[in-house]
């Protein structure tokens, strides 16, 4: 009976190994691919003004003659041109010497349901001190075209872990869309402005009086609008 029982067991045994082996070639097979989804982003290297000058969504103090603000849609190729080629250069012309307090504000789903993902995605990131953090990967990792995935949920979640943030907590802001009403809100601030495209810039002066700046102007344009602003203040 005993060897026959020993008989018995080992096709078990067999089916054991054969069963194990499959699940760590299975894993072997998906751990380059988990590896090819965090390759896949762009990380930001920040410069520590983005940390040192933060205030939730504004940089720069609150004490300063002008605020700038942004409408911008991250879908948008020329807010991801202006982002790019200018917001450096105009943070440390203006927003670095006190003249200028600078405001991002989204535009909802100006240009589809991805920017508002987007959007809600990094007030989520806010809630952890990472707007600005957020704000740059959203940037340096945009759509081939709008609304084609690159703004989709799970991929916002790999950028909040790719940026070492609280991925559940991330998680579950994004899911139950917390600032929905918020990345709404932007938007129809920036049609009270008069904001018909994106990117748009909107100059408040202490004394209330607002211009706006539309589309990607090179920092020159924003040299004459700002000393203009400044000057006629004083």
């Amino acid at each position: 009976m005993t060897p026959a029982r020993r008989q018995g067991s080992r096709p078990m045994l067999w089916i054991s190994v054969a069963v194990g082996l499959a699940l760590i070639l299975t894993g072997l097979l998906m751990f380059p691919q988990l590896r090819k989804q965090q390759s896949d982003l762009v990380l930001p290297e920040l410069k520590p003004y983005y940390q040192e000058l933060a205030d939730g969504n504004a940089l720069g103090s609150p004490d300063a003659p002008l605020t700038v603000m942004e409408f911008s849609d991250f879908q948008c190729p020329h807010c991801q041109r202006w982002f790019r080629e200018t917001e450096a250069a105009f943070i440390e012309e203006f927003v670095i010497p006190g003249k200028v307090r600078f405001v991002y504000r989204t535009m909802g789903d100006f240009l589809g349901p991805e920017s508002l993902n987007a959007g809600m995605a990094l007030y989520c990131a806010e809630e952890q001190g990472a707007f600005w953090p957020y704000h740059a990967i959203l940037f340096l990792n945009p759509p081939a075209r709008p609304n084609s995935g690159a703004y989709a949920p799970e991929r916002l979640v790999s950028m909040a872990e790719a940026l070492g943030l609280d991925v559940q907590a991330f998680e579950a802001c994004l899911k139950e869309e917390r600032y929905r009403d918020r990345a709404m809100q932007d938007q129809q601030d920036g049609v009270r402005f008069g904001v018909r495209g994106t990117p748009a810039f909107v100059f408040q002066t202490q004394d209330g009086r607002s211009f706006l700046l539309e589309g990607a102007h090179p920092i020159t344009s924003f040299r004459q609008a700002v000393a203009q602003l400044l000057s006629s203040s004083e």
